[in-house]
């Protein structure tokens, strides 16, 4: 057991120091699930592992996140080299200015469904930082914190859904408790922006809504098309994103009507490297998976003589930041801490163990909002972490904070 657990730390560290070194997220995540591998021989037989490398790669799942967050990269480029970019940020720079653009854009696109969401809105922070004098690891820090306010209380985050439905309670009485966490990470991230922003820009100007709903039409589109299949015609998730982000990267295409460019703009926006990203996540995961290092947590709960709301609090965070994926830390979480909840599946306890799963999950170097921004901006995660850490800690310290004191 213990020695899969170093493997799973080693290959942390290794990833963090490859990318430190090379930049290269898709060879740094591979190399990570190689270790997780070979330190998984002790529990694996070599053709159980090669399996699950196999099955990862072959996963629809794999697959679909590798196509989506290529579409995702391309409609990004498109939209800059189409100008569709510079509309919108001088629109929303006209209605919110000092850095307000920095804040704004991140907000309006993480609600959009989509995995990597945050290389939609790298380029958007890169041309209003820029002009703000504010360094690339701090406009990496920004367009993940405020890309990821929302699925603290939005109803149609997967994640809060499920772990109202594995605990039994009211998903409003879920959302409205975490309303005060919600304002502490949206203050967080106002103080760091304040601090970043040195530089005063204009009062309010220019803001033309028609301007900017033109420039907003692809993500607004790929939403539509996106629900229409999803939850109207009950196609496959990531099928239907496919097909949303297709047909966004279409309407771009037409808006611009520079159709000799298009070829051009799908080979410069294409990258391999965040497709390579991808099969790595997904090896990685499998490996975790299919050696069960997780699964031998569960005894050493039941028998700990930590307070209850420690465990929740901290296994919770250390999930979220190994596995990456907040809907399938959520799972485990409830299944690893259900010794030690019994029957007190209150609302604040699920608060405490949702917020710190979600915090965990936001500062993983699996998480792919944090690999395809912190690839745009060429930025290691050591120089994100130095902002992103403090700030995530301190929401899930003032959260167990806040629900122990509802508890009292």
């Amino acid at each position: 057991m213990w020695i899969t657990i170093v493997g799973v730390a080693t290959a942390f560290a290794a990833i963090i120091l490859l990318i430190r070194i090379s930049k290269n997220f898709g060879i740094a995540i591979l190399c990570g699930a190689i270790i997780a591998a070979l330190f998984s021989l002790e529990t694996l037989s070599p053709d159980k592992i090669g399996l699950a490398i196999l099955n990862a790669i072959i996963s629809w799942k794999t697959i679909g996140l590798a196509i989506i967050v290529t579409l995702v990269s391309i409609i990004a480029y498109s939209m800059k080299e189409t100008g569709l970019t510079d509309k919108l940020v001088n629109n929303i720079r006209g209605a919110f200015p000092n850095g307000g653009v920095l804040a704004i854009l991140p907000a309006i696109f993480g609600l959009m469904p989509i995995p990597g969401g945050a290389r939609i809105s790298a380029p958007m922070i890169e041309e209003e930082g820029k002009k703000l004098g504010v360094s690339n690891d701090k406009m990496n820090y920004l367009n993940l914190w405020f890309r990821h306010p929302w699925p603290l209380v939005f109803p149609l985050t997967p994640s809060i859904v499920l772990a109202a439905t594995l605990s039994n309670i009211e998903l409003n009485s879920l959302l409205l408790i975490q309303v005060p966490i919600f304002i502490v990470f949206i203050l967080i991230g106002y103080l760091m922006l304040r601090i970043f922003v040195k530089k005063k820009t204009h009062k309010r100007g220019y803001f033309n809504l028609k301007e900017t709903l033109l420039a907003l039409s692809p993500i607004l589109l790929s939403l539509v098309i996106f629900f229409t299949f999803n939850s109207g015609l009950k196609v496959e998730t990531y099928l239907s994103m496919c097909i949303a982000l297709l047909f966004a990267t279409l309407l771009i295409f037409f808006i611009s009507r520079d159709y000799k460019n298009i070829p051009g703009m799908l080979r410069k926006g294409l990258s391999l490297n965040l497709a390579l990203s991808i099969f790595g996540i997904m090896i990685f995961r499998n490996i975790i998976v299919v050696s069960k290092s997780l699964e031998s947590f569960s005894p050493l709960l039941q028998n700990s003589s930590f307070h209850p709301f420690l465990i929740l609090t901290i296994v919770p965070l250390v999930l979220g930041a190994i596995i990456g994926n907040n809907l399938l830390a959520i799972g485990l979480n409830f299944i690893l801490v259900s010794s030690i909840l019994a029957s007190n599946l209150y609302v604040p306890v699920v608060s405490v163990l949702y917020v710190s799963s979600f915090i965990g999950y936001l500062i993983s170097p699996l998480h792919l909002c944090t690999i395809v921004s912190s690839e745009y901006f060429k930025t290691g995660l050591i120089e994100l972490y130095k902002y992103l850490i403090p700030s995530a800690l301190f929401v899930v310290f003032i959260n167990t904070l806040i629900m122990y004191v509802i508890l009292l």
